[in-house]
């Protein structure tokens, strides 16, 4: 819902901070490329944390930050301040998910799989008119407030629905961080890429080439250091710990 009403409200956004069309044009692909950034990355931490504790700290800092993300009105703020809210929101597809999953008969999995699609669709229809209600009775600020508030009434959800574990006994080697880093990176990259890909002219533009290599080669990175474990091309720190290091 957070994004949706974003995308609905990005004119009013625009014209409060005073910025034009190409700069606009980055204040979505902050917050959804955080949204992708963390993806990859939520897993390794919801293995190592708990999913539970990663969501209730998520959800905190998304409600303070959607709480002062009208009061910004200087542009590089703004993207920071959309940056983190996207990095914090993106933790809540797949723990959420996982946690459901995990948590049911698998004879209930299509029946998970069809309330979970059905309630982020239910979100995104509903968008519009909440926005339309509070563009023409409150004001375009309550797009960020109305999650802000919203959060935590799913923190109370996660608090008392979603029980606290142990983090799990390590079983062979340690996940790399690296390798995760690597895909996220990739993944955000490549987003970005494509998301500006028609405003710059795709391969005309240094800006989307760059984006899109650059996202093309971490992605390469990720894939090579979970085929080969070590390898001093891909893991960086593989040489500290080298017996003439």
């Amino acid at each position: 819902m957070a994004g949706r009403l974003l995308s609905l409200g990005l004119a009013d956004l625009k014209g409060s901070v005073g910025i034009g069309f190409d700069d606009g044009a980055w204040i979505g692909s902050a917050f959804n490329a955080a949204l992708v950034f963390i993806g990859p990355l939520t897993v390794y931490l919801g293995g190592l944390l708990g999913a539970r504790r990663v969501l209730l700290i998520c959800a905190g800092i998304f409600t303070l930050v959607s709480a002062v993300l009208p009061l910004a009105h200087s542009y590089s703020l703004l993207l920071a301040l959309l940056a983190i809210a996207g990095l914090s929101a993106g933790t809540f597809y797949p723990l959420t998910l996982t946690f459901a999953l995990r948590s049911l008969p698998l004879r209930y999995l299509p029946l998970t799989l069809a309330v979970y699609a059905s309630c982020i669709e239910g979100a995104v229809n509903f968008a519009p008119s909440l926005y339309g209600y509070f563009h023409d009775h409150l004001s375009w600020r309550w797009m960020f407030w109305a999650p802000a508030i919203i959060t935590p009434v799913m923190m109370a959800c996660i608090r008392f629905g979603v029980p606290s574990t142990k983090p799990p006994q390590r079983m062979g080697p340690a996940p790399s961080f690296a390798g995760f880093l690597y895909a996220s990176a990739g993944f955000g990259l490549v987003y970005v890429a494509l998301d500006q890909g028609q405003r710059l002219d795709w391969w005309r533009s240094g800006i989307f080439t760059a984006l899109f290599v650059g996202g093309a080669f971490f992605l390469l990175c990720a894939l090579l250091r979970r085929i080969q474990r070590p390898n001093p091309l891909v893991d960086l720190p593989y040489p500290m710990r080298s017996p003439l290091g």
